[in-house]
C-alpha cells in the first residue's frame, strides 16, 4: 500500500496542471463502468445551475441551466411579458432552513406529558412539514432541472439498434427548423434524453427543445451551454410532440425486443458531488433519485483517491477479485470497523430501545448511548474507522 500513497501524493501535486485530455484519463476512465457521476454547482451571480455528468471512457456532459428559465419559457408561451418569477435558490434554502427548524422543535418536544389533543397536534405538524418538504423537492426538480432531471439518472439498458434509430430522428426533426440539414448531438446529450421516459411532460420536452434550437449546429455538447432561445412558442410544440413520439416509440419497440430500458443495469450506481452552495438540500431525495443507489461525496479527488484504493487492494491478489474491481464491487468498507451514536439528546428512547442491544452485541463495534462525543473523539473516530453512524 506504499506505493498507492505515493502516486496518490504525486497525483496531487499535479492534477491542478491537468489539461483535458489528462483529466479524463486520471479521474473519469478510473470510474468503475456501471457508475455516474454528477456534480452541482449553481452560480449566484447569474443564477444559473451547473450539472455535469462524468461517465468512464465517455467526455463529460455538462449543461448551464438558468433557474428561472422554464417559467420564462411559460411566461412566453403565454405572451407574457416582465421579469422571472418562480422559486429562486435563496427562496429554496430559506424553505428548507425554516422545514428543518421546524422539525427540530417537535423533536425535541417532550410527547410524555401530551395531552390527546396536542399528540394529535403534533402528528398534523409532522404531517405538513413532510408535504412541504415533499412540495420542495419537486419544486427544485421540476423548475431547476426539468427536462434535464435525467443528468442525474444513472445507467439503463440501452437498444443499440433503436438507439442509432433514435439518434437520426432526432437529428430528421431538428434540421427541419435550422439552417444545417444535420444537427450534430452526442451520444450522452442522447441517453440524458431518453430518461424522460414513455410519457413525459410537455413542459419537460419544451424545456429540452428550447435547449436544442439554441444550440451551434457544429458544436458537441460537451460544454457549458445554456438551455434558453426565442424560438416560437408554436415550434416548440410542434417538436416537442415529435420528440415525444420519438422517444414513446424507442422504449416501445426495445421492450417488445425484449429490452426494459426503464430498468437500470447491474451495479448502476449514483454518486452526487454538490458544491458549498448546493450541499445543504437533500438532492438525494428529488423524486429522479428515489429509485436509484446513490452516495454523495465532497469532490473528485475524494472519488478517485477511493477507487485507486480498491484498485491498490485489488493488484495484491487474484485476477478475479481484480476484475471485480474494474466493475467497482470490491471498493468497499469493513463493517467491523463501526462507530455508532445512538440517541445522544435522550429524547429517541423507542428508537434507542430498538437498537441499543443490536449495537452492544456486536463485537467489534464501538459507540455511545445518550452521550454526545466531543470533537477530539470525532476526530479520532473518523480517522479509525470506516462506518461513522
Amino acid at each position: 500500500m506504499r506505493s498507492y500513497y505515493n502516486t496518490l501524493q504525486g497525483f496531487y501535486q499535479q492534477e491542478h496542471e491537468y489539461d483535458e485530455g489528462e483529466f479524463q484519463t486520471q479521474f473519469i476512465n478510473i470510474l468503475p463502468s456501471p457508475w455516474t457521476v454528477c456534480s452541482l454547482s449553481f452560480d449566484p451571480n447569474t443564477n444559473a445551475l451547473y450539472v455535469a455528468q462524468y461517465r468512464a471512457g465517455q467526455p463529460p456532459l455538462v449543461v448551464k441551466l438558468p433557474i428561472y428559465r422554464t417559467m420564462l419559457q411559460r411566461q412566453q408561451a403565454l405572451g407574457i411579458t416582465g421579469g422571472p418569477t418562480g422559486l429562486g435558490f435563496d427562496e429554496a434554502i430559506g424553505e428548507f432552513q425554516d422545514i428543518i427548524q421546524h422539525s427540530d422543535h417537535t423533536i425535541h418536544t417532550k410527547k410524555t406529558s401530551m395531552t390527546k389533543k396536542q399528540i394529535e397536534d403534533w402528528w398534523m405538524t409532522r404531517s405538513q412539514l413532510n408535504t412541504r418538504m415533499k412540495k420542495l423537492l419537486e419544486q427544485i426538480e421540476s423548475s431547476w432541472l426539468g427536462g434535464f432531471k435525467g443528468m442525474l439518472c444513472g445507467q439503463f439498458a440501452v437498444c443499440k439498434p433503436l438507439f442509432e434509430e433514435f439518434k437520426i430522428k432526432v437529428q430528421h426533426i431538428l434540421a427541419q427548423h435550422v439552417k444545417k440539414s444535420v444537427v450534430d448531438l452526442s451520444d450522452g446529450l442522447l441517453h440524458m434524453i431518453l430518461r424522460l421516459g414513455l410519457a413525459p411532460e410537455i413542459k419537460d420536452v419544451n424545456d429540452v427543445v428550447y435547449f436544442l434550437l439554441s444550440q451551434p449546429t457544429d458544436v458537441k455538447h460537451t460544454g457549458a451551454v445554456q438551455p434558453y432561445t426565442n424560438c416560437p412558442a408554436a415550434v416548440v410544440n410542434q417538436i416537442s410532440q415529435q420528440l415525444i413520439d420519438a422517444l414513446k416509440h424507442y422504449h416501445d419497440e426495445a421492450l417488445l425486443r425484449g429490452i426494459d430500458t426503464m430498468q437500470r443495469i447491474e451495479n448502476s450506481h449514483v454518486i452526487l458531488i454538490p458544491d458549498k452552495h448546493t450541499q445543504s438540500l437533500p438532492l438525494e431525495n428529488l423524486p429522479i433519485m428515489r429509485q436509484q443507489p446513490t452516495s454523495r461525496v465532497p469532490c473528485l479527488s475524494f472519488l478517485r483517491d477511493r477507487i485507486l484504493y480498491g484498485h491498490a487492494r485489488a493488484n495484491e491478489q487474484a485476477n478475479e477479485i481484480k476484475e471485480r474491481s474494474r466493475q467497482g464491487k470490491n471498493i468497499t468498507v469493513q463493517g467491523s470497523k463501526t462507530y455508532y451514536v445512538l440517541n445522544p439528546s435522550g429524547d429517541l428512547k423507542h428508537t434507542q430501545a430498538e437498537f441499543q442491544h443490536t449495537f452492544a452485541t456486536m463485537p467489534t463495534w464501538e459507540g455511545h448511548v445518550q452521550k454526545k462525543p466531543s470533537e477530539l473523539e470525532c476526530r479520532s473516530v473518523l480517522k479509525q474507522k470506516d462506518i461513522y453512524m
